[in-house]
C-alpha cells in the first residue's frame, strides 16, 4: 500500500483517508449486480434485452435497480489511478452501459417517451413471499415503473459530466 499512499499524497490527499476511501467503494459494490437476470422473453424487460449486470439495488427492502451509481462515474475511476487496481473503473463503466440501456430512445421504449428514464426496473417476483400480496404499486419481475423520474436523467447528466472529467473528451 505504499504506492498507493505515495500516489494520493502526490495529488495532494491525504493518504491516511486511501483506506477508508476504498473500504466505502467496496461496501457501495455490495448493493451492485454482477450478473445477469434472466427474463420470460414475452415481458417488458425479456423483450428489450436487459442486462442486469452493473445496475445497483435500492435496498434489501425495495428490490428493484436503479441508476444511483451515476453518482460515482467519476470517483470511482479516479480510485483506480489511485491504487493501480483496474476493480474500480471497470464497475463504474459497467453501470455506466446499464444506465444507457435504460434511457428511452424511442416513444414506447420502457413505457416512456423519448429522452425519459424510469427511477425503478423490477428483477424480482415479489408474490413468493409469504403471506405477502405485492399490490400494483410492485410491480412484478420483468417490468419498469410506468413513470419517468427527472431526478434520474439528472443523474445521467451529473454521471456524464463526472465521467467526462476523469477521462476527457475522449473517454
Amino acid at each position: 500500500m505504499g504506492n498507493c499512499a505515495e500516489a494520493r499524497t502526490r495529488d495532494g490527499g491525504d493518504p491516511r483517508w486511501l483506506p477508508l476511501l476504498i473500504r466505502a467503494a467496496d461496501w457501495m459494490l455490495t448493493w451492485r449486480k454482477a450478473y445477469n437476470v434472466r427474463f420470460d422473453p414475452r415481458n417488458d424487460l425479456g423483450a428489450g434485452g436487459l442486462r442486469t449486470v452493473g445496475g445497483d439495488f435500492a435496498s434489501d427492502n425495495n428490490n428493484h435497480q436503479h441508476v444511483y451509481g451515476m453518482n460515482y462515474l467519476g470517483e470511482l475511476p479516479r480510485l483506480t489511478a489511485i491504487t493501480g487496481n483496474p476493480y474500480y473503473a471497470e464497475r463504474a463503466d459497467d453501470h455506466f452501459r446499464f444506465t444507457c440501456q435504460l434511457l428511452c430512445k424511442v416513444d414506447g421504449q420502457w413505457n416512456g417517451q423519448r429522452g425519459m428514464l424510469t427511477e425503478q426496473f423490477y428483477t424480482t417476483d415479489w408474490s413468493i413471499w409469504d403471506g405477502w400480496d405485492p399490490t400494483p404499486a410492485h410491480v412484478q419481475k420483468g417490468t419498469p415503473m410506468g413513470f419517468s423520474h427527472s431526478w434520474c436523467i439528472n443523474m445521467v447528466l451529473l454521471g456524464l459530466k463526472e465521467m467526462a472529467s476523469t477521462r476527457g473528451a475522449d473517454g
